[in-house]
């Protein structure tokens, strides 16, 4: 999910469309990545720390 997300650049209609899943979970997948990880990925902030984390996963572990 938080792949998709980087690769569409936070747009969530485009990145549900991806996944195949509706906007409203991709909303609760990210509101849970949020509770998790302590950052908000709805800002600009959030969103690059998020994606430079993403970033460093081996790319198996990320899919």
């Amino acid at each position: 999910t938080l792949r998709s997300w980087c690769d569409h650049d936070g747009q969530s209609q485009a990145c549900a469309d991806a996944l195949g899943i509706h906007r409203n979970s991709l909303r609760y997948r990210m509101e849970r990545i949020a509770e998790l990880s302590g950052v908000d990925a709805l800002t600009l902030d959030g969103m690059l720390a998020l994606y430079l984390g993403v970033q460093l996963l081996p790319q198996a572990l990320s899919k």
